[in-house]
């Protein structure tokens, strides 16, 4: 699965349902999107991530008015399909956007459990991952590929610091019922601020107290 070919399936449907079927269409597709992980700037050290996240999150999960994501509106397309890798395509469309946690790491293989919706992933590597060790948290897509499950070319790494927080506040949106992928945008809106704020400690970022607050207003 080469990476390249999907940035640029994601581009080009992105790019023919920008303004489809309404003008501003993906003007308030942003909006909602920095509403729920932080707004970035061109300075951030995560704005190619967060750009390249918003793109995905655009054609694969969000509804255009009418119904249907732009990945969905564009497999009903043949004349579309034709100039894109429809296999491609149909795979990015199921698969799941995930928050992941590193069980064991292989040259050609990790082993993954998915803290959101859970289950347990093997994902096949095309080449080593270097640096990653067991207990790690990212966010990325699980993808279906030719029998196998890949992931998406792009990830968000929380620090390792954080990860006891990060299941104590799993832990507390369980009790709450079944967490879903706002807790992976406000962990998201952490980590952008951590990398930030590099002189502050990383407790007083990833922190549980937002969710009590919601807890309380509900």
């Amino acid at each position: 699965m080469d990476p390249r070919e999907i940035n640029r399936c994601i581009d080009r449907v992105a790019t023919l349902y920008a303004r489809v079927p309404s003008p501003g269409e993906i003007e308030r597709a942003r909006e909602e999107f920095d509403a729920a992980r932080g707004k970035v700037y061109d300075d951030d050290e995560l704005h190619a991530t967060h750009m390249g996240m918003f793109l995905e999150w655009y054609v694969l999960e969000r509804a255009l008015d009418g119904g249907g994501t732009p990945a969905e509106r564009a497999l009903g397309e043949p004349e579309l399909l034709a100039e894109l890798d429809a296999d491609l395509l149909l795979a990015l469309s199921r698969g799941q956007r995930a928050l992941l946690e590193v069980v064991e790491a292989q040259d050609r293989a990790l082993e993954l459990v998915d803290l959101l919706l859970g289950g347990r992933w093997c994902v096949a590597l095309d080449a080593p991952m270097t640096g990653i060790e067991p207990g790690e948290i990212f966010e990325a897509r699980l993808i279906p590929w030719q029998g196998e499950v890949r992931l998406g070319p792009l990830m968000c790494y929380h620090p390792r610091s954080a990860r006891e927080t990060i299941l104590d506040i799993l832990d507390d949106a369980r009790q709450q019922g079944e967490p879903g992928p706002e807790l992976a945008d406000a962990l998201a809106e952490m980590r952008l601020r951590y990398s930030r704020f590099r002189n502050i400690a990383v407790e007083h970022i990833y922190s549980t107290a937002p969710f009590a607050r919601q807890e309380a207003k509900a």
